[in-house]
């Protein structure tokens, strides 16, 4: 058990094992691409595609709607709240954030879908490999 040592919340775990591969997935896009932001930020490694805080906002909020159903609806409304100011603040495209909410929403999925076979043990004493 990777994580599993004592003092670290099961919920810390299961969160940072669904966030991490959105943010390789996100950081290896965005340096492949090289998308010049609205604004006309132009450096590389912090390139308009994906939005990096959608991913992450989706992705939290697909584990959250995973783990406490009810909280589907306002863990949503905050991923789309997240997503709408980046095209707001004039940061990214509409295209942006939705690659990066795809990339979110894919990532926890198949997080979860792995925790449940084969990840059971890395993600330790956590609810991801027993639902």
């Amino acid at each position: 058990e990777v994580l599993a040592a004592p003092g670290i919340d099961p919920a810390a775990r299961e969160i940072l094992a669904v966030l991490v591969p959105a943010n390789v997935a996100v950081e290896a896009m965005k340096r492949a691409v090289g998308r010049v932001r609205p604004d006309g930020d132009s450096k590389r490694s912090n390139s308009s595609l994906p939005s990096s805080h959608a991913a992450n906002a989706f992705a939290l909020a697909a584990y959250v709607a995973w783990r406490w159903r009810r909280a589907l609806a306002p863990a949503a409304l905050g991923a789309l709240l997240v997503a709408a100011s980046r095209v707001y603040l004039n940061r990214h495209f509409v295209s942006d954030v939705l690659v990066g909410a795809a990339i979110g929403v894919g990532s926890a999925w198949l997080v979860l879908w792995w925790a449940r076979g084969a990840g059971s043990s890395w993600v330790g004493r956590g609810r991801l490999g027993r639902r």
